[in-house]
């Protein structure tokens, strides 16, 4: 306790008293920090002190600091940027709790980005690369020291294992118009199931780091509870764009409609009810826009620009209780399609 007490106090001394909310056992504190002038304390409290959980507090509250005047905002179709491939990095060894402001500055991910620049003249649109964090009490990490792994999509591929030497041959084979097939280190797999990312990269924006571990937490529970362990994913993310629509989260897999669909407002709150929709969505629908419950949440989709985002969004067939068409269909197509549902739920 000695130690902690010490740091704990060392930035009780350099903040202003009401700045500093309490103590707990000199093991957790609270702050609120009002001013930009704060700033170099809380940079140094992450050099100085040498217990990890009160470094990642005060982590925290440099994001907070800089934006303490930020609000949150219900989702809004048409909030993301246009892009065509999704390239997520896990680095064996880290969590969301290491990750710079900047994650691009990480070294793995300096790798995918040089590769990528080298041949963008060969790859058609855009490619976003992401760090990502994954439950490794769940299923430990397979990438030995100095590898990373990769998911990519929609490719719905995954590489485990690839060494810093590997990235340029990883983008010519996996992400290119016509790929060459350069041999690299890494083992293929193709991916299952549906995975979720949600940004927690609270050093970087604090309602990421509030909301976004909370709404982890939350998911992991009911992927357990609920049994889709086998077919269920979620995994921390660093910034993804979008810190006023936090709860952020981003939905991949073939399995399902809401491939490549971006959410955004989603509270832990609304965990349950955003996780029961993805599950029980029918297949033949349009996606996160075309449900009652995951609608409200829709901010947009990979492969789609703003513009079509917010067309989708606007000609959804959602009916959202409008009521018009509601009446459409007769008791046994209704009592068919809750068959369909019992049976889908068996099978999961």
């Amino acid at each position: 306790i000695a130690p902690l007490r010490f740091e704990c106090h060392w930035l009780h001394m350099h903040l202003p008293l009401s700045q500093t909310s309490h103590c707990i056992r000199c093991q957790m504190f609270a702050m609120r920090v009002s001013s930009m002038r704060h700033l170099p304390v809380l940079r140094g409290a992450v050099a100085v002190v040498r217990s990890q959980v009160l470094q990642q507090q005060a982590r925290c509250l440099i994001a907070s600091a800089a934006t303490a005047d930020s609000k949150l905002l219900p989702a809004e179709p048409g909030t993301v940027q246009a892009y065509d491939q999704h390239l997520f990095l896990e680095v064996p060894g880290q969590t969301a709790a290491d990750w710079p402001s900047k994650a691009e500055a990480l070294p793995h991910l300096l790798h995918a980005f040089g590769a990528i620049a080298k041949h963008k003249d060969r790859i058609t649109g855009s490619v976003k690369v992401t760090a990502i964090s994954k439950d490794t009490e769940s299923s430990p990490s397979r990438a030995t020291d100095g590898t990373c792994n990769a998911l990519l999509f929609p490719a719905g591929v995954g590489l485990i294992g690839i060494r810093p030497g590997d990235f340029e041959a990883v983008v010519t084979t996996h992400l290119l118009d016509q790929p060459e097939g350069q041999p690299h280190s890494a083992v293929v797999e193709e991916l299952q199931g549906l995975h979720l990312f949600v940004c927690t990269h609270g050093t970087r924006d604090s309602r990421c780091g509030s909301i976004g571990p909370q709404l982890v937490r939350r998911l992991r529970f009911l992927v357990k509870e609920r049994g889709f362990r086998q077919d269920m994913h979620v995994y921390e993310c660093s910034h993804v764009g979008g810190h006023k629509y936090a709860g952020n989260v981003l939905v991949f897999g073939a399995v399902s409609p809401n491939d490549g669909d971006w959410f955004g407002g989603v509270m832990p709150s609304d965990a349950d009810d955003f996780f029961t929709a993805l599950t029980e969505i029918e297949m033949g629908s349009e996606g996160g826009f075309d449900s009652p419950v995951l609608r409200r949440f829709w901010r947009g989709r990979m492969g789609m620009t703003k513009d079509q985002q917010r067309e989708a969004f606007q000609h959804g067939t959602c009916e959202c209780g409008s009521g018009e068409e509601e009446e459409e269909g007769n008791d046994g197509d209704m009592e068919a399609l809750l068959e369909q549902r019992l049976e889908s739920g068996l099978q999961s």
